[in-house]
């Protein structure tokens, strides 16, 4: 019997009541319409696809699944039978929703916000994931969801989507690898998380993040005119500490050896304005360096700076949380061993984007030194 013949025979069954014959229906009609013997006419093929729909329905989700499985792969499965699957329970769908290219992107989005975490985390597993549908996955997906994403190295994510996934990972630190080892996350981004990440992400920041030099060239120019009113304050608003500091600078007087004797002698808002000088950053920015739990924002601002290697060593032993915190022999040797790693141009780039954060989110020095002087 020709395919032709076959396909007119069964076309004659697809009224069958019974379930088993539904089955084995669908079973011979699917057969012709993936892998026909002899090419189908489009009229046949819409038949097929009319008489599969209609027969899917019909019988148990296992078949379906097995179904779903194999139209997986056609690129000319119809379109209603294909969405219909799609929508299914998840054993059925998943097959489509990996692997389809039938369904466009408004239809992957329609069931991104309608079906729940197991469709959403199917979607994500595509081949190619493009930004409209990443972006529908960052907003309604939860943290699985977000990962697997995220861990998909064919998914386009627009710059608002990383945004997006970057200030999630600041609680949720399931994203914080995937979005730190991705590779095409935006280098401010990047250092943005390396205030709340793990010591292990923070080393690979600074030694493999870049940072677009015309890209923060541009961010300069544009906080250039509010850097410099700021430079204009009155001496009147500054904190004793912080002008007495700054008369230091101006005789001459302010260097590492100054840096470190005020910190050994336990003046903290001093050692901090002395620190956030040399270092060309305010001082709240200066005081977050200082007081950050893992010591990585140390080594960049040492580092950056220029300053020695003993200098380092002599801040990173003497400053303490609250006089509280003690460090372990190990770990100082860690730090040392990554002041030594880290490049100067690495740790100068990391410097430049902190100068301009800082500027598009404090007020002048005098604000930002009051607020250091008052921690």
């Amino acid at each position: 019997m020709t395919t032709h013949q076959n396909l007119e025979r069964l076309i004659e069954l697809a009224n069958e009541p019974s379930s088993e014959k539904r089955r084995e229906l669908l079973t011979e009609i699917t057969d012709i319409f993936v892998g026909p013997a002899e090419p189908l006419n489009a009229r046949e093929s819409a038949l097929c696809g009319e008489i599969m729909e209609k027969v899917a329905f019909d019988v148990e989700a296992k078949v379906r699944e097995q179904l779903s499985d194999r139209l997986a792969d056609v690129d000319f499965a119809p379109r209603e039978l294909i969405k219909r699957l799609a929508n299914d329970a998840i054993e059925v769908a998943r097959p489509i929703l990996e692997r389809s290219k039938v369904l466009d992107e408004a239809e992957l989005i329609e069931v991104v916000r309608k079906r729940g975490q197991e469709h959403q985390l199917a979607v994500t597993r595509r081949e190619e994931v493009s930004e409209g549908l990443a972006d529908a996955l960052v907003e309604h997906g939860s943290d699985e969801v977000l990962v697997s994403l995220v861990q998909n190295e064919g998914a386009q994510l627009s710059r608002n989507a990383v945004e997006t996934l970057v200030a999630k990972s600041e609680t949720s630190e399931a994203l914080q690898a995937p979005l730190v080892t991705r590779g095409d996350v935006p280098a401010d981004l990047m250092h943005e998380m390396f205030w709340f990440v793990s010591s292990a992400l923070r080393e690979h920041i600074l030694t493999v993040t870049d940072i677009d030099e015309a890209e923060v060239d541009a961010l300069l120019a544009e906080t250039e005119k509010e850097m410099a009113e700021a430079a204009q304050e009155t001496e009147a608003a500054m904190s004793r500490a912080e002008r007495e500091v700054r008369r230091m600078q101006r005789l001459g007087q302010l260097n590492e050896a100054q840096m470190i004797k005020l910190l050994r002698e336990k003046q903290t808002a001093h050692f901090i304005y002395a620190f956030a000088l040399l270092c060309d950053i305010d001082g709240a920015t200066a005081k977050r360096i200082i007081s950050d739990e893992g010591h990585e924002a140390l080594v960049v601002a040492c580092k950056s700076t220029g300053f020695d290697r003993s200098t380092f060593s002599a801040i990173l032993l003497l400053t303490t949380d609250g006089g509280r915190q003690t460090r372990k022999g190990d770990d100082v040797a860690d730090l040392i061993c990554l002041y030594d790693k880290v490049p100067p141009a690495m740790a100068q780039r990391a410097m430049r984007f902190w100068r301009v954060r800082a500027t598009g989110q404090k007020g002048g020095p005098a604000d930002d030194g009051q607020q250091a002087a008052a921690g």
